[in-house]
Order: C-alpha cells, then sequence, then structure tokens
C-alpha cells in the first residue's frame, strides 16, 4: 500500500471512530463543545482527504469556519487540496457516499450538506429488483446516516436521500 492510500484509510478512519463515537453518545454535531470542536480543527489541518475534508464541512456548516478546497468532477482523486477557490457547490450538492462498501454489517451513509436545507430528508433503500427495503426520516443537515446492514441479503441496493430540493442517489453492495 502506497503513502497516499494510508494516509486516507487512516483520515477515514479516525473520522468515522469520531462520528461512531458521537452518535452513541447522541451527540449533534450542531451542539459540539469546544474539546470536540478542537478535535475536528486537528482533524481537518492534518488530512487532506475524506476525513479531513467530512470535518471541514461540520466545520464551515455549523460553526461558521471557512475552509475551501477543491473537489474534482469525477472522484476523489486530489479531493482536500486547499486552494483559494470556492466550494464546487454543484458538487457537493449532487453526491453521497457509502462507506464501507462493500458493507458487512453496518455503512455510514455521507453526503456534504452544503446546499441542502435544513430539516427532514427521508433515506431510502432499494433491492435490485426495485422493492423498498428501507424507509426512515433522518436530519438533512447532519451530513451522515449509520445504517444497519446485518439483516439485508447479500446483494446491491440502491439508497437514495430525498430532500425537499434534490434527490441524491449511490449504490451499496452488501456482502456478509
Amino acid at each position: 500500500m502506497d503513502e497516499r492510500n494510508r494516509k486516507s484509510i487512516e483520515s477515514m478512519q479516525d473520522y468515522y471512530s469520531t462520528m461512531i463515537q458521537w452518535q452513541s453518545d447522541s451527540v449533534a454535531l450542531s451542539n459540539l463543545d469546544t474539546t470536540q470542536i478542537k478535535g475536528l480543527e486537528q482533524l481537518a489541518e492534518r488530512h487532506n482527504d475524506f476525513g479531513g475534508i467530512e470535518a471541514m464541512n461540520i466545520l464551515n456548516f455549523f460553526y461558521g469556519y471557512n475552509y475551501y478546497f477543491d473537489v474534482p468532477e469525477d472522484d476523489f482523486e486530489g479531493a482536500g487540496e486547499r486552494r483559494s477557490e470556492k466550494l464546487k457547490a454543484n458538487y457537493a450538492a449532487t453526491h453521497i457516499v457509502a462507506v464501507p462498501n462493500p458493507a458487512g454489517d453496518y455503512s455510514t451513509i455521507s453526503w456534504i450538506p452544503f446546499g441542502i436545507g435544513a430539516g427532514n430528508a427521508t433515506l431510502r433503500l432499494y433491492n435490485t429488483t426495485g422493492i423498498e427495503v428501507m424507509n426512515t426520516t433522518v436530519d438533512a443537515k447532519t451530513g451522515q446516516y449509520l445504517l444497519n446492514t446485518a439483516k439485508l441479503d447479500n446483494g446491491v441496493y440502491l439508497i437514495q436521500l430525498q430532500t425537499t430540493d434534490r434527490i441524491l442517489q449511490t449504490k451499496l453492495h452488501v456482502q456478509h
């Protein structure tokens, strides 16, 4: 494994470990204490990839920070490079990811809340025959949802997040 991939994996692990801990403690992203905010700042400064980007998004959205970075149109290659260019709102408004993917017992569904209005969204999961196997309401501005996939059959699913003004979609592979 090359250095870039190792750092990317470390970044994702740090970010998701923090988010899972806060979720188990029922901590709302909008009500972090100064220690938790400092932890996000360190993650944002230490990593130039997915975990750092997610930390920057939370700080920008909830706490008025001004992190700017480029996000390429096609993938996350080079994502997080801080430049003096504006965040591409189009990308943020149309992308949703599931990590890990393929999923075993869980997957964290993440979206960039930039440009998504406050309030609830509907998160749906469809199997390959188009049958809705899950439908739940989530807080759109949190930017994430921990999906329990332990009881789902192996296969491919369509994840759909519907907000008041857009629909975001991605595929999820479940493999136990």
